[in-house]
């Protein structure tokens, strides 16, 4: 996909992010449809490019059409009207950075209003055969993005349409042969291992054009005669479940080099490869080795004092007695085992039980038999010793293992038999499927850390698909993920970051400029159905503080793009996990979160990313980020920890954003009465910088004595009024008396208003919170100052 391209599909999804309010596609924003149209267009576009049918220019013309079909919803007006030159102009302008010639926008106005079912069918007599085709093409791309699943079975009218327009194509363009719609389809959702698990049958449709990438599934195009699906399906569940198994497991799940012994993870492998792998752990150490393979024949035939098993064991003793070398032991062993092949327990592997996950969750297009769900027997379900603790599904269990589960999660302490923190056996009950659901996991880093040194605290995004992405969005977005990889080959730290700077798409769909401890992990991701990628935060005393950071992320890039996140803080993750209604969705969510307000938390973050550190205070291990406590507090002991914690620290570093930060934290709201004291404060202290907090928030704390003593129950509001005047006047000299009684009608005046207009309830409120409002008050004054500034420097520039 060209670069210019690329960046249409960004203006596309930040310009149309308003969201259909009826029909098929309600709840999916308008940016999204465009570019799901656009793309699907484009992909048969250049289907057609190789065939010599179309050429460079036919194919940008197919991909404007499709990203612009709905002109009648962006101009707000009929098809007719929309669609006409002019405003397809407009359209083009302003999403488009290069110009398009008036021949192809002719072009755009014929055969954009022929995909709408109000379309005018007599117009498609006076065009040509080409142009009838891009119609086409738009029709089918417009149909195709009514689907919500992979498995369209039930969908027959759309199918029906689709393979209509297909044939259509086909027969104004004979050497079209991708007549088929196909699909394949998993009915259960394992977070990272159904990934993996959709792309290697991806590969097994190597004859197919994959077009539409669903979260359940892959729809593909692909020629009658290619597609057999009973065939396909018996060599799909042997290749997948091996390539899958292949990919994900490790011997790091079969070896316990601490205790020189196998798990039963071993048994997955053949008995030459399996001896194979504990000689190559341990090469210097014949004892080690010795101790580790008498594990793996416990594991193969069970204890070693049954006289079934005696002799076997005897010949081991024998062959690692011997005086030979070790290839010639190695060699024995394997033919002892060989030979001893029928006593072997038997045991289910991964790769059996993912065979049999396939076989109760793959569905294909057309194939009337072998994959249709079974009637599962229940008689066991729910009891502990037969029941997965994880997933409750009906595959054989077994216990959870240390080195399977996610660091910092002990085996001992999930049991369906006692309370969930009571460390006792019998472990945990864990299908295969879990167990290689973690390890998936595990094995491509997403893993919680946690030593004496540092904290990491790793956020999980996923960016799900409202339906379905086009095919060309994620390859585009791959080939740019493989550019990142090559270039920090070898470099492990390199590896680990992205310079977003230098990958434009990247840098528009995730581009928030990393900041302090703050990594940008793409090493992991996974561009199947759904974008997985992570975060790091480093410096979070709190998962709290990490959930906040990614909260803000989500944010940034929602405002940018309509896209569904979920965040999660560990993605071993089922299918009811990302099937929700709302934009954002975070597991784990703090009640304390819900009540943020989303526009303050998205400009303070934006101010937080801009000038690093702003919410913090201290350096070096001193240093503490007050941006939770500071979004998580109500208005006013928010300001109140910023003024106190952060600027008296950092005023000379914050300066005039101080406005900023105040208007936000508040909501705009302002503090009249407040801000007039501050002014006056103001005009005599001058030079804020060269004075003390003390000096500026004296003229607030003179006022506190006189307003703990008064009682209006006893005294009239006129006492009150020549108290403050006479406390004033002590501390101020050379003023106006006009001036002193206005500062304390002010000040009264602001009592009341934090009471609702009772003078009794402010004065308890204000009293309570003096700090605080002292802070306010500090905040009010530099506020003025800078505004003074503002000033001076207009004049001096007039001058």
């Amino acid at each position: 996909m060209e670069e210019k391209y690329k960046k249409v599909i960004v203006n596309v999804f930040k310009r149309f992010r308003k969201k259909h309010d009826s029909g098929p596609k309600k709840g999916i924003p308008f940016g999204v449809h465009f570019v799901n149209v656009g793309l699907i267009a484009f992909q048969i576009a250049l289907l057609l490019e190789k065939m010599n049918y179309f050429n460079k220019s036919d194919v940008e013309t197919v991909f404007l059409a499709g990203l612009f079909h709905d002109m009648n919803k962006i101009m707000d007006r009929s098809m007719r009207k929309g669609a006409m030159k002019d405003n397809i102009k407009i359209v083009l302008k302003e999403n488009l950075d290069w110009e398009v010639v008036d021949e192809k926008i002719t072009i755009l106005s014929e055969i954009i209003p022929l995909h709408s079912i109000n379309n005018p069918l007599g117009s498609s007599l006076y065009i040509s055969n080409k142009k009838k085709v891009m119609a086409k093409i738009i029709q089918f791309a417009d149909t195709l993005d009514l689907l919500k699943s992979a498995n369209f079975e039930y969908e027959k009218k759309i199918v029906s349409k689709l393979e209509f327009y297909l044939k259509e194509i086909r027969r104004l363009v004979p050497d079209f042969k991708y007549t088929e719609i196909i699909y394949h389809y998993i009915s259960d959702f394992r977070g990272l291992l159904t990934n993996i698990i959709h792309e290697k049958i991806m590969h097994e449709f190597s004859f197919s054009i994959p077009i539409a990438r669903f979260v359940d599934g892959v729809i593909y195009l692909s020629r009658e005669k290619d597609y057999n699906p009973e065939l396909l399906y018996e060599n799909m569940i042997k290749n997948v479940s091996e390539q899958v198994f292949n990919e994900i497991f490790d011997i790091d799940y079969t070896i316990s080099v601490k205790n020189k012994s196998v798990r039963e993870g071993i048994l997955n492998y053949t008995s030459d490869d399996a001896v194979d792998i504990i000689w190559q752990k341990f090469p210097e150490n014949i004892e080690e080795l010795k101790n580790c393979l008498k594990s793996y024949l416990k594991e193969l035939y069970g204890d070693s004092k049954s006289k079934k098993y005696k002799p076997i064991y005897d010949e081991f003793e024998r062959i690692f007695s011997q005086n030979k070398n070790v290839e010639e032991k190695k060699e024995e062993l394997k033919i002892l085992i060989e030979n001893n092949k029928d006593l072997k327990k038997k045991v289910k592997t991964y790769k059996d039980e993912l065979k049999k996950y396939l076989e109760n969750r793959l569905v294909l297009y057309k194939l009337n038999s072998g994959n249709k769900r079974k009637i599962f027997n229940m008689d066991n379900y729910g009891k502990y010793k037969t029941t997965c603790s994880i997933c409750g599904s009906e595959f054989d269990v077994s216990e959870s293992m240390k080195s399977e589960m996610p660091d910092g999660l002990k085996p001992q302490l999930f049991t369906n038999n006692y309370i969930a923190n009571k460390l006792a056996d019998p472990k945990r009950q864990i299908c295969s499927i879990c167990k290689l659901q973690f390890i998936a996991n595990k094995k491509n880093r997403y893993i919680y850390k946690n030593d004496k040194k540092k904290i990491t605290r790793n956020m999980y995004f996923l960016i799900i698909p409202y339906n379905f992405y086009p095919d060309e969005l994620l390859e585009a977005l791959e080939k740019e993920l493989d550019q990142i990889k090559d270039k920090n080959k070898g470099n492990v730290k390199n590896a680990r970051k992205l310079d977003l700077e230098e990958v434009e798409f990247f840098k528009e769909f995730f581009g928030n400029s990393q900041k302090e401890n703050e990594i940008l992990n793409f090493k992991s991701m996974n561009m199947n159905s759904i974008i997985i990628y992570f975060k790091e935060y480093t410096n979070s005393k709190s998962e709290n503080e990490s959930i906040l950071k990614a909260y803000s992320e989500a944010l940034l890039i929602q405002e940018k793009f309509p896209f569904k996140i979920l965040i999660t803080n560990y993605p071993q993750l089922f299918d009811e996990d990302i099937r929700f209604i709302d934009d954002l969705k975070i597991q784990n969510f703090s009640s304390k979160l819900s009540y943020i307000n989303e526009e303050k938390l998205k400009k303070l973050y934006k101010l937080n990313l801009e000038i690093p550190g702003i919410f913090c205070s201290g350096k070096g291990k001193m240093k503490k980020d007050h941006f939770y406590e500071i979004m998580t507090q109500d208005s006013l002991t928010a300001f109140s920890v910023f003024i106190s914690r952060v600027f008296e620290e950092k005023m000379l570093r914050i300066g005039k954003n101080l406005l900023i930060i105040r208007k936000e934290i508040f909501g705009g709201e302002v503090m009249d009465e407040l801000k007039y004291m501050a002014e006056f404060a103001q005009e005599k202290t001058k030079n804020l910088y060269k004075v003390s907090k003390h000096q500026v928030v004296k003229y607030f704390d003179i006022l506190k004595e006189p307003l703990k003593k008064s009682d209006l129950k006893l005294e009239n509001i006129e006492f009150l009024r020549n108290y403050l005047f006479s406390k004033l006047e002590n501390l101020v000299s050379f003023t106006k008396k006009e001036e002193l009684f206005e500062y304390a009608d002010n000040f009264i005046k602001f009592v009341e208003k934090i009471g609702n207009g009772n003078f009794e309830i402010g004065k308890r409120k204000v009293l309570y919170n003096w700090k605080k409002y002292r802070d306010v008050f500090y905040g009010y004054v530099w506020e003025s100052y800078f505004e003074n500034q503002d000033k001076e420097d207009g004049n001096n520039g007039k001058n």
